[in-house]
C-alpha cells in the first residue's frame, strides 16, 4: 500500500532527477566505517571556509539508488552556487559528503568510480569490537534490534545472507539488514579496502583510525586538509557529535570471540597500509 510518505518520496525522487544536471559531483566523499566518529569529522571539514555543506550529512545516493541513476541524484549544492561563491570568496569551493555504508556496500566502489572517478575518499578504522559494540548499541536505541548482543553475532550470517545488495530506485528501507546488522562483518576492514583499490587509485583516499581522532584529533584534521588541497583553518575543530548516552561494556565472552577478527585485521592492514593498527587483542 502506497502511503503519504511514499508519494512525498516519489515526488522529492523526480525533483531530484529533473534538478540533477545542475547539481555538483563531489569533491570528496567520508565513506565509513559506520560509527567511527564520521559525524564529527563530517562536521568539521564541512565547517572550513573553502567548504560548502550538502543539504544532509548522508545523502547516500551511491548505496539507495542504483548506478544508472545516482548521478542525476547527487542532491549536492547547484553548480551556479559553487560558481558564486568561488568568484565572492576568490578560491574554488569544494563539497563532498558522509555516509558510512559506502566503505561496506559492495557495489558502491564501481558506482563511484564510473560517476566520479576525481573524487577524493577518507575512511576511518576503529577498533573491531569496540565499532561493532557501539554499532549494536545503536540499532537497540533506534529499535532495529531486540536480540542480545551474542546472539545477534550468532544471527548476523543468516540476517546478512538474505539481504539484497542491489536495491529499488527510490526505496529506502531495501538494504536495512545490511546496513543495522553487519555487527561484526563491517570490522573486516581489510576486505573492504581492497575492493575499493580495485576500483579506484590508493593515491586517492586518504585512511584514518579512530584513535587517532580521539587521542590527537589536530593530527588527523592536518592530514585531511592537505589530502584535499585545503590551507590549514582555525574554524576547522572536532567535535564529539553522535556518541550514546552512556558507556556499557559488552560481555568479556563477546570481547574474546573477537579476538581473532582483531588480530587479523592487523596484519592485513600492516600489509595493506604499511601501518599497524593501534588496536590490542
Amino acid at each position: 500500500m502506497i502511503g503519504p510518505i511514499d508519494v512525498m518520496h516519489s515526488a522529492i525522487l523526480r525533483w531530484h532527477i529533473l534538478t540533477g544536471g545542475l547539481r555538483c559531483a563531489p569533491d570528496f566523499l567520508l565513506i565509513g566505517a559506520q560509527r567511527s566518529g564520521s559525524t564529527s569529522l563530517f562536521e568539521a571539514i564541512a565547517s572550513h571556509p573553502r567548504v560548502m555543506r550538502p543539504r544532509m550529512k548522508e545523502l547516500h545516493n551511491l548505496d539507495e539508488r542504483d548506478a544508472s541513476r545516482a548521478r542525476a541524484r547527487v542532491g549536492l549544492p547547484l553548480v551556479v552556487s559553487r560558481a558564486a561563491t568561488s568568484v565572492l570568496s576568490g578560491s574554488r569551493k569544494l563539497t563532498g559528503e558522509a555516509t558510512p555504508m559506502y566503505l561496506f556496500h559492495p557495489e558502491v566502489p564501481a558506482r563511484t568510480a564510473h560517476l566520479f572517478p576525481e573524487a577524493k575518499l577518507i575512511a576511518v578504522l576503529r577498533h573491531p569490537m569496540d565499532r561493532a559494540w557501539s554499532h549494536y548499541r545503536h540499532s537497540v536505541r533506534l529499535g532495529f534490534e531486540s536480540e542480545p548482543f551474542e546472539r545477534a553475532l550468532d544471527l548476523e550470517g543468516a540476517r546478512l545472507g538474505a539481504a539484497p545488495v542491489r536495491t529499488l530506485p527510490g526505496r529506502r528501507d531495501e538494504l536495512w539488514p545490511l546496513r543495522d546488522w553487519s555487527y561484526a562483518s563491517r570490522g573486516r576492514y581489510s576486505e573492504q579496502l581492497e575492493r575499493w583499490r580495485r576500483h579506484v587509485d590508493p593515491s586517492q583516499m586518504l585512511v584514518l583510525y579512530f584513535d587517532d581522532l580521539v587521542s590527537d584529533p589536530a593530527g588527523p584534521i592536518d592530514r585531511i586538509c592537505s589530502f584535499l588541497g585545503l590551507e590549514p583553518s582555525p574554524a576547522v575543530t572536532l567535535r564529539r557529535l553522535n556518541a550514546g548516552p552512556e558507556r556499557a561494556e559488552p560481555p568479556a565472552s563477546a570481547r574474546r570471540r573477537f579476538a581473532a577478527l582483531v588480530e587479523q585485521e592487523v596484519v592485513a592492514l600492516e600489509r595493506l597500509l604499511g601501518v599497524v593498527p593501534a588496536w590490542s587483542v
